[in-house]
């Protein structure tokens, strides 16, 4: 129960991934009591999946979602939404945009994807057994789950450093999803093939994963790059601090005018990196 907490506050994704979670779990109830009861109405049916949860679930369940309310609730007080207003309904017509740069920007997620795709073709040809079905009514669920988590991703308001709305970080708890998919299913087919088609399936299987584990590069250097920002931050004796440095410190762009560091040099004074509030600019 502690770790509710430390979970749905940190961070802005993990509240949206469990109230998804919470809904898909009962949508999961309510379809069992429906398909085992049937003829009930909509609300009856409903209360009845919600009381068929077991009690350790919802103990978990209903005081997570509680949390992860309160804490949307909170990010809607984010000064980046504040400094960039944008329309809920032009955050939604960005998104496309955002889906097609995820498969088209690197050739680590396309790969993935459409490996998923055959290795769902493979398991409904060669495997009709209930263990089978199980690995193909995953798929069904954490397509369920990315669909509704992407739909949600607007709500968070607009960043500039993400004009599309979806990108790699936004998108993580899908492509994790995805990669828990790509192994199970990989893992079932290699116990399901006949040996003469395993010898091809492993050098595919083993490109995949070549091609993802290699699809990202490092930005060399730009950690670095900061961490010397803020050694002469912490050391300089003005109160309006010139750097040297062409990178971002504290935020996603370089700044221009020491009004736009104010809230961070609030904050690097708060953690004791500087002895009073100061303010900074990019030369």
């Amino acid at each position: 129960m502690p770790l509710v907490f430390a979970v749905c506050l940190s961070g802005p994704l993990n509240p949206g991934i469990l109230l998804v979670l919470s809904a898909l779990f009962l949508i999961h109830h309510l379809v069992v009591h429906v398909r085992q009861k049937g003829g009930e109405g909509f609300m009856l049916s409903t209360v009845r999946a919600f009381r068929s949860i077991p009690r350790i679930h919802l103990f978990l369940l209903l005081p997570a979602s509680v949390v992860s309310v309160y804490s949307l609730y909170l990010g809607g007080y984010n000064s980046e939404s504040e400094l960039h207003p944008v329309s809920l309904l032009d955050l939604y017509l960005k998104l496309p945009e955002g889906i097609y740069q995820q498969f088209t920007q690197k050739l680590g997620f396309p790969v993935l994807f459409v490996m998923l795709i055959v290795n769902g073709l493979l398991i409904r040809k060669t495997a009709g057994s209930a263990a089978g079905s199980r690995v193909l009514s995953m798929y069904k669920w954490i397509g369920m789950f990315s669909i509704l988590y992407i739909l949600l991703l607007p709500m968070g308001g607009y960043r500039v450093y993400r004009p599309h709305v979806l990108r790699y970080d936004t998108i993580m708890p899908v492509t994790l999803s995805l990669i828990f998919l790509f192994g199970l299913s990989t893992v079932f087919i290699l116990n399901k093939l006949p040996g003469k088609y395993v010898k091809m399936y492993i050098p595919v299987v083993l490109l995949v994963l070549f091609v993802f584990t290699n699809a990202d590069q490092l930005e060399a250097g730009k950690a670095d790059c900061e961490k010397e920002a803020l050694g002469i931050l912490s050391t300089s004796p003005d109160s309006v601090v010139v750097l040297t440095q062409n990178c971002t410190v504290l935020a996603w762009n370089v700044f221009h005018h020491p009004e736009e560091s104010g809230l961070n040099g609030q904050l690097l004074h708060m953690w004791g990196i500087t002895k009073e509030e100061k303010r900074y600019v990019n030369q």
